[in-house]
């Protein structure tokens, strides 16, 4: 959810700084003409913006990133043994020294792939909105 909001709230960024740079080239038929017309665009959008996406629960999005990145990394190392506690070190005294178990090589866990494949078709998505708007 909080990267669906940061992904919307660039795309919204990103189109209206477009639109706005395309308006300023588009041409100019008489200065206060164009000028009027992008600060009416601008208060619009002013207007619209924060009833659309909140400020905050924008920044408390962007703020929940890194510890929702730890918090997966921290399942995934779970998942596949690495993160149990570690057995206590053995005392130099003792004559017996046991190798820790290994983890049988099964490959990557299929959910995690198809969460990887669901990422790639996303970003490919995103990717082709973005050479839509030439950027």
């Amino acid at each position: 959810m909080e990267a669906l909001i940061a992904v919307s709230g660039a795309l919204v960024g990103i189109t209206l700084s477009q639109v706005i740079g395309f308006q300023v080239k588009k041409g100019k038929p008489s200065g206060d003409d164009v000028s009027t017309q992008i600060d009416n665009r601008v208060a619009a959008i002013e207007r619209v913006i924060p009833t659309l996406i909140p400020r905050d629960e924008v920044s408390k999005a962007i703020s929940k990133v890194p510890p929702l990145v730890m918090q997966a990394v921290q399942e995934e190392m779970n998942a596949i043994g690495l993160a149990a506690s570690r057995p206590s070190p053995i005392p130099s005294s003792s004559p017996i020294v046991s190798a820790p178990p290994q983890m049988p090589n099964a490959g990557p866990d299929p959910a995690t792939m198809a969460a990887a494949k669901a990422n790639e078709e996303k970003m490919k998505e995103l990717n082709e909105l973005l050479k839509k708007f030439n950027i």
